[in-house]
């Protein structure tokens, strides 16, 4: 059984957050993908 309750409610959740701060939820991942990108630049740097 793929579909657990924990699976249902995670991806409830997750719908109900999004479309209450879609804009926040979309900068916020654009912040940690340049931070990711950022911390990447570095190590390559290093290397």
């Amino acid at each position: 059984m793929a579909n657990t309750v924990k699976d249902v409610w995670t991806e409830a959740r997750i719908r109900w957050y999004m479309s209450i701060s879609l804009p926040a939820f979309k900068e916020e991942f654009a912040n940690a993908d340049a931070k990711l990108q950022h911390a990447e630049a570095n190590m390559r740097s290093l290397l």
